[in-house]
């Protein structure tokens, strides 16, 4: 009888310490999420980015397709923070990065690459990174109320795109 008691009691405890645990999981995985995400616009932080980027080259090499990566530029930033004040200054750059969460997905990889500029990493060729791209310009205009100027690198196969590229063509 005592031992079935005692069975009893093992077994509580055990489910009391799965629920502790499945709890604490829950939170870490969320404190990692957070750590990862520029508190401002919301995006992947650069090292982050750069991490989930070196994973997609990786898969797009394997699978023997293109790449390609995006760099963004609000224009004339410093002129809404010095007219507007930095509280229109970072408004823009919360809008932009609620624009930019949009095309996260499949394939598609978006970071806050610095102050006023982001990254869009994404797998698939030349054609994609243009429709990206004017999609980006497109919903700038019309959700956030400023333009952008963006530069697109498209590696071939095996080929890894170039940021350095990606910024010269801004």
């Amino acid at each position: 009888m005592v031992v079935k008691e005692l069975l009893y009691q093992v077994r509580g405890e055990i489910a009391s310490l799965e629920q502790v645990y499945e709890t604490l999981l829950v939170k870490v995985e969320g404190l990692a999420e957070k750590a990862e995400r520029d508190e401002l616009s919301g995006l992947l932080r650069r090292k982050a980015f750069f991490d989930r980027w070196h994973q997609l080259l990786d898969q797009c090499t394997l699978a023997g397709i293109e790449a390609g990566v995006i760099l963004v530029d609000v224009d004339h930033f410093k002129k809404i923070n010095d007219t507007r004040g930095h509280a229109a200054g970072d408004e823009v750059i919360r809008r932009m990065g609620k624009l930019l969460r949009q095309f996260e997905g499949t394939g598609v990889i978006v970071g806050r690459y610095g102050g006023e500029e982001f990254a869009v990493a994404y797998s698939g060729g030349l054609e994609r990174g243009l429709r990206l791209s004017e999609q980006i310009h497109e919903e700038s205009r019309r959700t956030v109320e400023v333009t952008v100027s963006q530069g697109l690198h498209a590696a071939a196969r095996g080929e890894s795109p170039s940021l350095d590229q990606a910024d010269e063509a801004l």
